[in-house]
């Protein structure tokens, strides 16, 4: 799995869509596109038992392996924007146990818990998902703590109705086959120590796909997105790609919201392409437009916004909008259909400053939580810590310790530079000295007679410090 990044005004590659942003590179997956490998559907086995919840628990989803099971809590009655902070002053974390095997996994407030299509933003939902990948009993059981900043600092007063509370449930075999990410003969993609990401079955995986456009979810069909420089999109010319028959209908939103994002993604899977990339967090940076975080203010101010004002006047640096992320979430679900890789570029130079004022602290680390709470749980995806990173290793080694730790299915964790800085950014943070284990390379030649040297470089320079990466 190959990341390289380079820029040209004219580039033309065959199954690879490309876009230079203004810093002057486009990211370009050299490698070829996954074989595309086909299986027959494993023989039908008898549905697995009912899960056994109790009820103030509800659960939903199809208990197969590698498909994402939900339990909903009836919890603690919150607002997004109320007293107490329900995304810091209350740590939901579930425990899910197969055998030897034991998952970690954390949860979020999920307001009335059906956001994506009501926009609410108040209630006592409380939510956790998880991908188990084998078969047979899982038992979970959950903590749910609360007190001042919590989900930062731990500790806390056990919520009396839903700690300690256990349960259990079956899991059968896959019934998916072909590209989808849910199928017997792929399921989750891990870093296994090498230079390419596998599926839990062993087969290896290229990455071939767009890292255009940035502001993919700058999307007018999301809740509260707004529009500053008319780069909002509509997603118009893909309308004609949606189709129920691959089962889009079931990630639509409000009627028929999300069909031309969900064709766009489509249209992308029909040309062979396994990959999509955005940000998710492009505030005061190219775009200005993608971010997770609730508003302060209308739409229409911060449309009128300067960049400094978005981040310290435009948006609450602790609390999340629900809704609006419910609806990012269904078009991700749609991608694992898909065979979607999801490279999450969590940043970009322009903005990485703005959190903590560039350190590790607790915007960031709220930032962090909530992405591996609502979208960890999908099947083939990376956290890439910012575009064009210019944060210190420090910064760097600090959040990808902390994202091992909250991410229980350990996800390719990767770092993007400008041309040139790789020795500055990439050597602090070679074999043990970080939690890194993948490098995503730009290079600045539009000849792109630097590719194969820079990347051959690192590659080999990951091994000899005991941690290949994928690069």
């Amino acid at each position: 799995m190959s990341f390289v990044r380079a820029c040209s005004s004219s580039l033309a590659l065959s199954l690879i869509l490309v876009g230079c942003s203004s810093g002057g590179g486009d990211d370009v997956a050299p490698m070829p596109a996954q074989s595309g490998q086909t299986s027959n559907p494993p023989p039908v086995s008898p549905p697995p038992p009912p899960p056994t919840t109790p009820q103030s628990v509800s659960f939903s989803g199809e208990t197969m392996m590698w498909h994402a099971i939900t339990l909903t809590f009836d919890g603690p009655q919150a607002d997004e924007a109320g007293s107490p902070n329900p995304f810091s002053d209350y740590a939901l974390n579930v425990t899910f146990r197969n055998g030897t095997q034991s998952y970690v996994v954390p949860g979020y407030f999920a307001a009335c818990g059906d956001a994506a299509e009501s926009s609410c933003t108040s209630g006592d939902k409380w939510r956790v998902h998880f991908t188990p990948n084998a078969q047979g009993n899982w038992t979970y059981e959950i903590s749910f703590r609360e007190g001042a900043n919590v989900a930062l600092n731990g500790g806390g007063s056990a919520v009396a109705s839903l700690d300690g509370v256990t349960g259990d449930f079956a899991i059968g075999a896959s019934s998916k086959s072909g590209r989808d990410f849910r199928a017997a003969d792929k399921g989750r993609l891990s870093y296994q120590g090498g230079h390419y990401l596998q599926f839990e079955s062993g087969v290896p995986f290229f990455k071939v796909g767009a890292d255009a456009p940035e502001n993919t979810l700058a999307y007018d069909d999301f809740d509260d997105t707004p529009n500053r420089g008319s780069r909002r999109k509509d997603w118009w010319a893909h309308l004609d790609d949606f189709s129920s028959a691959t089962g889009a209908d079931a990630f639509l939103w409000k009627g028929t919201n999300g069909q031309e994002l969900l064709g766009a993604w489509s249209y992308l899977a029909d040309q062979g392409v396994n990959a999509a990339s955005f940000l998710t967090f492009s505030l005061a940076g190219d775009d200005e437009n993608v971010f997770p975080h609730l508003l302060r203010v209308s739409l229409t101010e911060y449309n009128g916004l300067g960049r400094t004002a978005q981040w310290n006047d435009g948006v609450h640096h602790d609390r999340f909008d629900v809704s609006k992320l419910d609806q990012w979430d269904r078009v991700f679900s749609y991608a694992d259909q898909l065979g979607l890789f999801l490279h999450f570029k969590t940043m970009e130079t322009e903005n990485d400053q703005l959190m903590d004022d560039g350190a590790f602290g607790p915007e960031r680390q709220l930032y962090y939580r909530e992405l591996v709470a609502r979208f960890g749980h999908h099947l083939a995806l990376n956290w890439n810590l910012g575009e064009e990173y210019t944060l210190s290793s420090d910064t760097a080694r600090q959040t990808l310790a902390y994202l091992e730790e909250v991410d229980p299915y350990g996800h390719l964790r990767v770092l993007h530079t400008f041309p040139g800085q790789w020795d500055q950014r990439y050597g602090p943070l070679l074999g043990n000295q970080s939690a890194l284990t993948g490098a995503s390379v730009q290079t600045g030649n539009q000849s792109f007679n630097e590719v194969r040297s820079t990347m051959t470089e690192w590659v080999e320079r990951s091994s000899t410090q005991g941690k290949p990466w994928v690069v």
